[in-house]
């Protein structure tokens, strides 16, 4: 049994023992443990799940502190779904509570959230803001996590915005606060971050080696739905290198990790990435065209997942000079990403489409 099913097994012994002694309280606080560990391994509904029941025995014993923690609980499960709308919605209700209880490290954590709301939807002012409050509550707390973990916010603000050298002066505080205090997820995501960075640069070595550092840690912690991202990110620095057949093995350790996850945005690009693989291995023309006619067939409800798809088939499509395909799919493409890019003001969405148009 791993430590993940041993953590299950004993909280599940914990709200026997709640049950039977007929104690709300232990049963609220070990489901939203519960919670965290399904929502800790992107397994949503279930953590969903876990949290509301949570919440159902802290309202009945009137715990408000344990009402703002279940409540924030709910809202970063959400945020992690992309539900920016509803996630905000209760990290405005945990942050009305932690002001009621004087609760400055509630304060501070809600008011870092919703900066990551801010910044996911393009309000980038509004989301400095909220992080600098957050760095300057966590400073008077002494709190060296959360100040690490805002730092890596704040990279990641500066990173969507195109400032890559203030996104890695942001993201090496972050890692230097982490490894002072023995933050393993932090380091984890400060070097993935640092790769990410370096990638959009294209300094594909120096990322390479920041992916080696975070997929190593991310693969002792468990951190399955960052493991992948990482791991997908070097697979795809290979694939831009021509190591086709390095950069497939680790494909294929991504799509083992995308079985156990509820991530369609993952899944899709992993299944592109193997079958441009396939497509750039292959001289005949015939079977290059099989191949689009595969990703075409792949489907979704995302609609940055669609465009992506679209994007990938317009550029297949040049390989093979088919100009009529090409700009059919590069416009539907456009289309999509300028409609993304309306509600987020994301960098990244930006030069997606600026990429296309110079196609």
């Amino acid at each position: 049994m791993g430590k993940y099913e041993e953590a299950l097994s004993y909280y599940q012994k914990r709200i026997k023992i709640g049950e039977e002694l007929k104690n709300p309280k232990i049963i609220a606080y070990t489901y939203n443990n519960i919670g965290n560990i399904y929502s800790y391994h992107a397994e949503y509904e279930k953590a969903k799940n876990s949290f509301e029941k949570s919440l159902k025995f802290a309202q009945k014993i009137g715990d408000i502190y344990a009402i703002s923690i279940i409540v924030e609980n709910l809202g970063i499960l959400y945020m992690k779904q992309n539900k920016n709308d509803l996630a905000m919605k209760f990290f405005e209700r945990s942050l009305e509570i932690s002001r009621e209880l004087d609760d400055k490290s509630g304060i501070a954590v809600n008011l870092g959230n919703m900066g990551i709301i801010y910044n996911k939807m393009g309000n980038r002012k509004k989301a400095m803001e909220y992080f600098q409050k957050r760095i300057e509550i966590s400073e008077k707390l002494k709190d060296k996590s959360g100040l690490a973990f805002t730092f890596g916010n704040l990279g990641n603000l500066y990173s969507n915005n195109g400032k890559y050298e203030k996104a890695i002066k942001s993201y090496e505080k972050m890692l230097r606060i982490s490894e002072e205090i023995g933050y393993q997820i932090g380091k984890a995501l400060a070097y993935g971050n640092l790769g990410n960075v370096y990638k959009k640069m294209q300094l594909y070595e120096k990322a390479l080696k920041a992916f080696e550092a975070s997929t190593e840690i991310e693969e002792k912690l468990n951190l399955k739905e960052h493991l992948a991202k990482d791991l997908l990110s070097k697979a795809e620095i290979l694939f831009l290198k021509e190591k086709y057949n390095e950069s497939q093995k680790i494909i294929e350790k991504v799509s083992e990790i995308c079985r156990q996850l509820n991530n369609s945005f993952i899944r899709i690009q992993t299944d592109i990435l193997l079958n441009k693989i396939r497509f750039y291995s292959s001289s005949n023309i015939p079977r290059k065209k099989e191949i689009i006619q595969e990703i075409i067939s792949l489907s979704t409800d995302d609609e940055e997942s669609k465009a992506f798809i679209f994007s990938e088939i317009a550029f297949l499509f040049e390989a093979l000079k088919e100009s009529s395909e090409k700009n059919k799919y590069k416009k539907r493409a456009i289309n999509l990403y300028k409609k993304i890019y309306r509600t987020t003001k994301n960098h990244n969405i930006k030069a997606k489409i600026e990429n296309l148009e110079n196609l």
